[in-house]
């Protein structure tokens, strides 16, 4: 019995071994019309119907030679680094203010006072609410960025999210002018300014997410979505650094606040620059748009590259009159598609996407616990609890937990900086270790480790003294080296990749909606656990995360699959056969998989 595809069309006979990975695959590249016609998209609608697409070709290119042939796509990738950028500086700005003692003595209370051991310290209950508001009102930020999205667009999701971000910044730079007396005030006018911060965190995160997600090919994929830990931790250097700088100034917190408007301009301006998604365009019915938003992707020269195995891809211009036997005659050759038969593409995948929604209806947020989507959204979820589940967020207020396990002020900020350095070089590694290893080892891998050393700092936390506390620091630092390299960003990957075309916005909302649900919850229970005030157990708080992580472990390994190099004509594929997480790794596609879902760039080779 023939085989079927997805469709329930006959597929094609797999390909030989003499046609994979053997002969030369030429890359070629066609000019672009000036003008498009419905009559031009209708014609390469029509040819790619007739088409299946198999695993995807690029899977033996190395990361620097997808780079290159994908550098424009690259280039956009990198512009929408900004709004990561701004997410991680005012992530340490705010959570590391609490650590500055002219912060300390404006908006805190003297603890033991008239005593010897008399010190500033914020109350738990605020530094709790502190904790909470931004994550938990990036929670609404996110779902409102899943809608937004699919009506307004990327670009303008990514622009009034950063509006709103330099909003809040200006409440939390005038939070401290009400009188001294009125001390609550100012904590109420700090907390409202973090709220709207963490609004529109939501919504930029959530945008940038699906924006690279739409756009980059299988093989960049899992590398540059490591853009998101890396220019978090570059934005929170960077901020750590401010920090530094102001420490002992009298209002230097005020300044930390100010520096934040730079940052939630660079997302405006880029904004402005980006290309949009010709995904989201053709969503809209606007074909033409679409289709000049998918040139701006296009490079118009292309170069020889080798493959990881010394292949060679070739380049040359596209001619139609090449005969059969020239293309049967040992050389593969695969033709780019123009802007137009990517768009057919992308436009036909939408139609199956209707078919395949029984409801005839735009997709919802219901649709993504539906079905096989149902899973999806779980793993997806559960991506954006990894970082919490090996400590992220305690990790990020280190400066402020050091000095309650006994270290000094400004040397809790230099080990602060010292650990985001180490995590930001342990998260560029991450971008070639993530393309050369699979998403499940990794993230198992990395949560183990985390888990062995989270659990030596606990144990060191029964005693007390200088060893602790510098034993404390340094496993905070080794912490953010291990699963930079692999947990932290792959979790990024896996949210990513593992929703429907039709439903990634909203997933994406989602995701992001459960990563702000547990970073509120974390940042309100943890001050409780290590504070002094409350339950004291500073550097035993250690115990609590080597549980967390041992969970993550064990619903890694039955739960999450591995998507590593698979178009997403494969990944539905997958689910759509009901395969168990462990198997997704070994699964071979027989090269007759139709396309259901497609982003941009996995068939248009195009760089």
């Amino acid at each position: 019995m023939a085989d079927q595809n997805i469709d329930g069309k006959e597929a094609p006979p797999p390909t030989t071994g003499a046609e994979v990975g053997v002969d030369p695959i030429t890359v070629t590249h066609s000019p672009v019309p000036s003008k498009t016609s419905s009559a031009n998209i209708a014609s390469a609608e029509h040819s790619m119907m007739e088409n299946n697409t198999g695993p995807d070709p690029d899977v033996d290119l190395t990361l620097w030679q997808s780079v290159r042939k994908y550098r424009r796509v690259v280039y956009y990738a990198l512009g929408m680094t900004s709004a990561i950028l701004m997410y991680g500086y005012d992530y340490v700005i705010i959570g590391t203010i609490s650590a500055m003692p002219s912060f300390q003595r404006d908006f805190g209370e003297l603890f033991h006072a008239g005593t010897p051991k008399a010190q500033w310290i914020l109350p738990s209950l605020w530094l709790g609410l502190w904790n909470f508001i931004s994550p938990g009102l990036s929670m609404p930020g996110a779902i409102v960025a899943g809608w937004f999205q699919d009506r307004f667009g990327r670009r303008a999701s990514l622009a009034v999210g950063s509006f709103l971000s330099a909003v809040g910044v200006a409440i939390c730079y005038v939070s401290n002018l009400p009188d001294a007396s009125s001390i609550d005030l100012r904590r109420g006018l700090f907390f409202l300014g973090k709220g709207i911060q963490g609004a529109a965190i939501g919504m930029v995160m959530a945008t940038a997410q699906t924006y690279l997600s739409e756009i980059l090919p299988p093989t960049l994929r899992g590398p540059l979505l490591a853009f998101f830990p890396i220019f978090t931790l570059l934005g929170q250097v960077i901020g750590a650094l401010v920090i530094f700088a102001c420490l002992e100034m009298k209002n230097g917190y005020t300044i930390a606040f100010a520096s934040q408007w730079v940052f939630s301009a660079l997302p405006i301006i880029m904004a402005f620059v980006l290309p949009e998604s010709p995904t989201f365009l053709v969503r809209r019915g606007r074909d033409g748009d679409a289709i000049r938003m998918q040139r701006r992707f296009m490079t118009t020269q292309a170069e020889p590259i080798e493959g990881r195995h010394g292949d060679a891809i070739q380049t040359k211009p596209k001619d139609d009159s090449t005969s059969a036997s020239e293309k049967s005659g040992g050389e593969q050759v695969q033709t780019a598609e123009t802007a137009e038969s990517i768009v057919a593409r992308i436009k036909r995948n939408i139609e199956l996407e209707k078919e395949h929604n029984l409801s005839g209806k735009a997709a919802t947020y219901m649709d993504c616990f539906r079905g096989e989507n149902l899973k999806r959204t779980g793993i997806v979820m559960f991506a954006a609890l990894i970082p919490q589940l090996f400590g992220l967020t305690l990790l990020s207020k280190a400066s402020y937990f050091v000095q309650i396990v006994g270290m000094k002020a400004d040397l809790s900020v230099i080990v602060l900086i010292l650990g985001i350095v180490v995590g930001l070089l342990a998260n560029i590694a991450s971008m070639w270790v993530v393309n050369r290893f699979e998403r499940r080892v990794l993230i198992m891998g990395g949560l183990g480790i985390a888990a062995l050393l989270w659990g030596g700092m606990g144990i060191a936390g029964i005693w007390s003294g200088p060893v602790v506390v510098w034993y404390t620091s340094a496993t905070m630092i080794a912490v953010i080296t291990i699963c930079g390299l692999g947990a932290w960003p792959c979790s990024f990957a896996v949210g990513a990749e593992t929703s429907a075309l039709d439903l990634r916005a909203k997933t994406q909302g989602i995701g992001w909606f459960t990563a702000g649900a547990a970073s509120a919850l974390f940042g309100f229970v943890l001050p409780y656990i290590f504070n002094p005030d409350q339950g004291d157990l500073r550097a035993k708080t250690g115990f609590v995360f080597t549980g967390l992580c041992v969970i993550g472990v064990v619903i890694t390994y039955f739960y999450v699959p591995d998507m590593k190099d698979r178009t997403q004509a494969e990944i539905d594929h997958m689910f759509d056969l009901g395969l168990s997480a462990r198997k997704f790794a070994a699964w071979k596609n027989p090269g007759g998989v139709a396309e259901r879902h497609e982003t941009a760039f996995e068939t248009g080779k195009v760089c």
